[in-house]
């Protein structure tokens, strides 16, 4: 049984601290497998402003809204 299927069935808000725009690292390969999936993505890391035309915020504090659960 796949116990993260049921989490990425339905869209979320994720925040993906080490989001990278290198895209041999594992911080891009998961910000971009979850955007394919439809999920809204907040990539986090203090070396980029964004990544692949997505904003990236510098820390947790920093990002506009809280990503979600419901």
């Amino acid at each position: 049984m796949n116990l993260i299927a049921p989490l990425l069935s339905t869209p979320h808000t994720f925040a993906i601290v080490g989001a990278s725009q290198d895209r041999a690292k594992y911080g891009y390969e998961v910000f971009e497998t979850l955007l394919r999936q439809g999920h809204t993505v907040l990539p986090i890391n203090p070396k980029y402003t964004d990544i692949d035309g997505h904003a990236c915020f510098p820390s947790l504090p920093d990002l506009p809204h809280n990503p979600t659960w419901s």
